[in-house]
């Protein structure tokens, strides 16, 4: 009986270890500017086409999607649009985060096809 017991309560310790680690990393959870998060996308790109997650074609839209990305935010940045009349930056976040899902949705494709 009181090893059950002993048993539970080590249980529930890693349990609150594990919670308070997962609390810790969500607070601390570093914020990401528009350029490291194209650097990210681009990097998540090359890693699904090298370990074939990615078609070349896939990988190669996808990078297209980042280009246009990119040109907006130069443009925005630079002045040359003006911003209330041009894409905001919220905008910008906003298509980078529809690339990243359409990364994993490319490579989830890719995955059904080979089964």
């Amino acid at each position: 009986m009181q090893a059950k017991h002993s048993h539970r309560l080590v249980h529930m310790g890693i349990l609150l270890t594990a919670l308070s680690l997962c609390t810790n990393a969500t607070s601390s959870a570093k914020e990401w500017t528009t350029y490291e998060r194209q650097v990210n996308l681009m990097k998540r790109i090359n890693a699904a086409q090298k370990s074939k997650l990615l078609t070349v074609r896939q990988a190669k839209d996808l990078r297209k999607d980042l280009s246009k990305i990119a040109v907006k935010k130069r443009k925005i940045l630079s002045g040359a649009v003006d911003r209330e009349d041009g894409e905001a930056m919220d905008k910008i976040e906003a298509r980078l985060t529809k690339t990243s899902h359409k990364i994993e949705e490319e490579k989830e494709e890719t995955r059904e096809d080979r089964n």
